[in-house]
């Protein structure tokens, strides 16, 4: 987390970076875990830890002159207190890689590939093959919607001159222009040379895809992990048919037995401790005035008890 402190320099806003005590412990400890680590390689690369700093003082910079393109500290002080967000090797690239290749290979599949419906289940005693069909009203007009709030939405900031920026023009009276200047820093100085990987990346990507699921010119290689969407809806399905289903059957017990037992037998008491009271309410003046008697008596003797005791 960083401490970014104002001050005004002509037009342009800068600020004062001041790395927390927790910030800078953090940094010198991933440093000699590196150093550690490679030290202890059959292969060192000292390298590593050039590059480390490198990164560091990029995110630095970055944050300098835009601090609030990081979030605010998940423990901070004041609301000045932000992230460092280091952007330390090529996993934004494999993303972006991967996401390009699997978004071709789902459009060509869904659109382009062979039918998967036709599995002459019928021809076999089953329900029959799957139909395709649009979805019904319920479901298609919200899609309609969020779509057409989608192109409103892109509309808000085209990046064709500043008079297309609605977006910024219309947050500008509660996020000052200044801390969202990002015209120094290096990703805005090298914004071209990061384009440029990132549109190769991404059609490197979607060749791949064409290739492979297309053309098939080379075997799809998906590991069973991947095939079964990493796993995550069979260990759902386990988990609410087995240990699941038994947690929300003790919930459900709990809730029958002890919190509903608990608030009838509170009922139960109040109710039998007004009936037995009940008893008592006869109506007969007589009664009521021997109990005023035993009142009585019974002060008199609690006075002669502490009189005689104290």
């Amino acid at each position: 987390a960083t401490d970014g402190r104002q001050a005004e320099r002509g037009t342009v806003t800068v600020y004062r970076l001041v790395l927390a005590d927790e910030a800078a412990d953090d940094l010198l400890r991933i440093e000699d875990f590196i150093i550690e680590r490679e030290l202890a390689s059959a292969t060192p690369d000292l390298d590593v830890v050039r590059r480390l700093r490198d990164a560091v003082d990029n995110a630095l910079r970055l944050l300098e002159f835009s601090p609030y393109s990081c979030r605010k500290a998940a423990r901070a002080v004041n609301d000045k207190q932000r992230e460092l967000i280091i952007p330390f090797g090529s996993a934004g690239l494999i993303a972006a890689l991967l996401t390009a290749y699997y978004m071709t290979r789902q459009v060509i599949m869904v659109f382009f590939g062979e039918a998967r419906w036709n599995d002459h289940s019928e021809e076999n005693g089953a329900h029959g093959d799957f139909k395709p069909h649009e979805s019904p009203k319920v479901m298609l007009a919200p899609l309609v919607v969020l779509a057409g709030l989608s192109i409103i939405g892109g509309a808000m900031q085209l990046p064709f001159s500043s008079s297309t920026h609605f977006l910024e023009k219309w947050l500008e009276p509660v996020i000052e222009f200044g801390q969202a200047d990002i015209h120094y820093s290096w990703a805005y100085e090298n914004k071209y040379i990061l384009l440029g990987v990132a549109i190769v990346v991404a059609l490197s990507g979607i060749a791949a895809s064409y290739l492979v699921y297309s053309k098939k010119k080379f075997a799809a290689i998906e590991p069973n992990v991947m095939a079964q969407g990493w796993f995550y809806d069979k260990a759902i399905s386990n988990f609410m048919g087995g240990p699941g289903r038994k947690a929300f059957d003790g919930i459900t017990w709990a809730d029958r037995t002890i919190v509903d037992g608990a608030v009838n037998g509170v009922g139960k008491l109040v109710q039998g401790a007004g009936g037995f009271l009940r008893k008592g309410q006869t109506g007969a003046v007589r009664s009521y005035a021997a109990a005023v008697g035993l009142g009585v008596v019974a002060l008199l003797v609690w006075f002669f008890v502490r009189g005689v005791v104290l």
